[in-house]
């Protein structure tokens, strides 16, 4: 019997176990606690307060995954650790994985959600206090779109933009990396004030106070000037459905000046909605977690931008996750 099915079926089916071990030991920032350091199990218990044998167990198989290195019975962070898993280096992406552990009762329910076409967003997955939440979720964003952003920056010619409206910027990741492409360019981050605040935060730690300006409002509610050339909406359309999208967009495009762009980027599908993989997945993500979120196709974006009057409308392929559409106003 040919067993390379069988056995890929079970690896992918067990896959939340290694996935649950990785997000519990970054819920005690144990890789923090173990930085530059080789601790004993007994001696790491003490320091994250958890049972010695427990954690014993979990940092064995922490090795066996390759996060953690044992010598005797010393444990230290693995080269991948250390960059990625321990607060304060410039790699450190522990938030998202905080807040991807947070999301874990919304893929228990899942059953439930493909049953009724609705997630249960009522439940409380957080523990901690709803400013706590908001913070980790922002800077969780953070931590995704910092690489990202340098990406989509080097595949698009920025040299003519002096005005930019980013709209639902979050923490202003991708402003920030604008900025810094682009040294005449100012920006306009719009969000809700819980990410204003983490952005204000961000922009001060860049020292572009004086190029990067928040504004608190719903992108619902908020109206615009036709006076910026770029005009971002990047991970935002995947949280919401077609009409809803369509709508964000021909509002959107009231901002623009005469000539400027719109950028749309995000997990795009291809027609047959099948592929690429990251986008297939990532869109049972939204319908797990959100009110009515999935991924588009290019030619679904492609037609909320025509209605909103843009032309010259282009697909930019940014890496193996995202993709860039861009339009021009007349």
């Amino acid at each position: 019997m040919n067993t390379t099915g069988y056995l890929r079926l079970l690896r992918l089916a067990a896959g939340f176990r290694e996935s649950k071990i990785i997000l519990a030991a970054n819920e005690f920032d144990l890789f923090t606690a173990l930085s530059d350091k080789q601790l004993r199990a007994d001696e790491l218990a003490k320091k994250v307060r958890a049972d010695a044998r427990a954690l014993a167990v979990i940092m064995d198989a922490l090795t066996a995954i390759g996060f953690l290195i044992k010598e005797n019975d010393l444990y230290r962070n693995s080269e991948a650790a250390e960059r990625f898993l321990v607060k304060g280096k410039p790699d450190y992406k522990g938030d998202i994985l905080k807040f991807m552990n947070g999301s874990w009762k919304h893929w228990i329910n899942l059953e439930e959600t493909i049953r009724t076409g609705s997630a249960d967003l009522s439940a409380d997955l957080r523990n901690q206090s709803q400013r706590e939440y908001n913070q980790t979720y922002i800077w969780a964003m953070d931590n995704v779109a910092r690489d990202k952003a340098e990406r989509v920056v080097q595949k698009l010619d920025l040299s003519n933009v002096r005005k930019m409206l980013d709209i639902a910027g979050g923490a202003a990741t991708y402003s920030i990396a604008f900025a810094k492409a682009n040294h005449q360019l100012t920006s306009v981050v719009l969000d809700l004030p819980f990410p204003i605040e983490v952005a204000s935060e961000n922009i001060a730690k860049n020292g572009l106070q004086d190029r990067i300006f928040t504004r608190a409002k719903s992108y619902w509610e908020a109206e615009y000037e036709p006076e910026f050339d770029l005009v971002l909406l990047s991970q935002v359309v995947h949280h919401l459905n077609h009409s809803q999208c369509a709508e964000l967009i021909k509002r959107s495009v009231k901002a623009l000046a005469p000539g400027g762009r719109m950028i749309v980027h995000d997990s795009i599908l291809s027609e047959s909605r099948t592929s690429p993989y990251f986008a297939a997945i990532f869109s049972v993500s939204m319908l797990a977690a959100t009110e009515c979120g999935q991924c588009h196709t290019f030619s679904e974006v492609q037609e909320w931008m025509k209605d909103a009057g843009l032309v010259k409308i282009r697909k930019i392929e940014v890496d193996d996750e995202t993709e860039i559409i861009e339009g021009s106003a007349t």
